[in-house]
């Protein structure tokens, strides 16, 4: 079914065909725009129910209204505006009169600081989550989480890349993680250490014998995949054993962070192998998946800040290349 089949069925307002226009536009040009269309969708049945629309016009008031609603805070409200935004620029370009609203009306949150572990700190960690598991044998989410921690420092995976693996994607023989349609909507094919490879053989003995499809990492009940949440309430008591404390909500450590670790650890690796980081960028960037090698760039900040010794080597080779809004 296209993209503007399935959308038409539940957008209502004078803005529909436009909007249909506009979300399979973006969808063509590489973008996933799944949260974008949620929103929209939001968009599209306010819309409905005012006067004031019109397929010739969106004028400032209908806009401002939805954008500033006293119920949101104040991050929804700069999605809001941000996102409506470029659908009216969309709409001047298919010739219908748009307000546009103002750029910077919201501030953005403060960025979140990436948590990167120790390598002791990671050791401590793993030693932690297969006692837990040993000590826990009947809860199936204890095992899982061991292994599955393990995959996102030593591949450097999204929690729900890790989460939406198949049988089929976890190659057993050749030590070959296999990511279909991940962000960007890029696959990629990520080789395991052979620690690693034994742990998941090991696994996948016990969980997946005989099993040829499904979910690789499957819940307890065996019928779906598993939550991020429950791995992250898993992590968090991994943490607490660990004696590595949390920051508090938004603050970290997340499960994400052991993807940021992954990377700087890697180029501290390299640099300590006497390699050009500017020609293993590229490389990395694809590991990762990451939409551009601009996005990888960004580590190189985070491992100097993390190691001292490398500012030097970074200021010199990059300047003020690293990108301030780039989403990993």
């Amino acid at each position: 079914m296209k993209n503007s089949d399935r959308f038409r069925e539940l957008l209502r307002s004078p803005y529909r065909e436009s909007l249909i226009g506009y979300i399979d536009q973006k969808k063509a040009l590489g973008y996933k725009f799944e949260s974008q269309t949620d929103l929209l969708i939001r968009f599209d049945r306010f819309a409905s129910l005012r006067s004031d629309a019109s397929a010739s016009e969106l004028p400032e008031k209908l806009v401002r209204d939805w954008v500033e609603s006293p119920e949101l805070n104040t991050d929804q409200k700069r999605r809001r505006g941000i996102l409506i935004r470029h659908f009216s620029e969309y709409l001047q370009q298919t010739g219908v009169t748009a307000f546009l609203y103002p750029k910077g009306r919201y501030k953005a949150p403060e960025r979140y600081l990436p948590y990167i572990f120790t390598r002791e700190q990671i050791d401590t960690m793993f030693r932690q989550a297969d006692k837990t598991a040993a000590d826990r044998p009947r809860t199936v989410s204890c095992a899982d989480t061991a292994l599955i921690i393990r995959m996102l420092y030593g591949c450097g995976l999204r929690i729900s890349e890790a989460l939406n693996l198949k049988v089929s994607d976890v190659d057993l023989e050749n030590g070959i993680l296999h990511i279909w349609d991940s962000k960007f909507h890029k696959d990629r094919a990520i080789p395991m250490s052979d620690s690693l490879l034994k742990l998941c053989r090991e696994y996948s003995a016990q969980h997946n014998e005989g099993k040829v499809s499904g979910i690789f990492f499957f819940s307890p009940d065996g019928t779906r995949r598993y939550n991020p949440t429950t791995i992250y309430g898993r992590f968090r008591d991994i943490l607490f054993y660990s004696g590595i404390p949390h920051r508090g909500k938004g603050k970290g450590p997340r499960l994400h962070d052991l993807r940021h670790t992954f990377a700087v650890h890697s180029l501290r690796q390299l640099s300590e192998r006497g390699e050009d980081l500017y020609t293993v960028l590229p490389v990395l960037s694809e590991y990762m998946g990451h939409s551009s090698v601009s996005a990888t760039q960004y580590y190189l900040r985070l491992t100097a800040e993390v190691y001292p010794d490398m500012i030097k080597m970074v200021d010199s080779s990059f300047g003020d290349i690293y990108p301030e809004d780039e989403l990993l």
